[in-house]
């Protein structure tokens, strides 16, 4: 298949995944993470992304950090990290610290225990942000 059908699969997934999200009023990531795993898994996007594919997701993190960023008032994101870095320790400790720790004991591989630590880190994050905001 060739990339610009990988990206209608991955934004229909993403537009069906948002409406889901909305209706059972859960986050839309949990979703997104069910879709591409599915997808995946069933051979209808691949197991390695492209060099275009990559270099676009790199370009729509640069912008959602943007977007965050534009979002927050300076003053009030100084407050909010002095008032909450113990829920923003628990948030990226935890679930990187029990990831791993889980794939170490079932696995035994560091490098496969250090990529599913950092998965549930940036998924842990960015429901903590959506819980918050909300």
């Amino acid at each position: 298949m060739d990339d610009m059908q990988y990206l209608v699969i991955i934004w229909a997934g993403v537009f069906i995944s948002y409406n889901l999200a909305n209706r059972t009023k859960l986050t839309p990531v949990l979703y997104f993470l069910a879709f591409g795993s599915l997808m995946v898994n069933i051979g209808v996007l691949p197991h390695e992304s492209s060099e275009f594919i990559r270099g676009f997701a790199e370009i729509g993190i640069i912008l959602i950090m943007f977007a965050l960023g534009f979002e927050e008032d300076t003053v009030h994101f100084i407050k909010g990290i002095k008032r909450s870095w113990e829920i923003a320790l628990f948030g990226a400790l935890a679930p990187f610290a029990l990831a791993y720790s889980v794939i170490i004991i079932f696995w035994g591989e560091q490098r496969l225990a250090l990529i599913c630590g950092l998965a549930m880190t940036a998924t842990a994050v960015s429901l903590t942000m959506a819980s918050l905001k909300s």
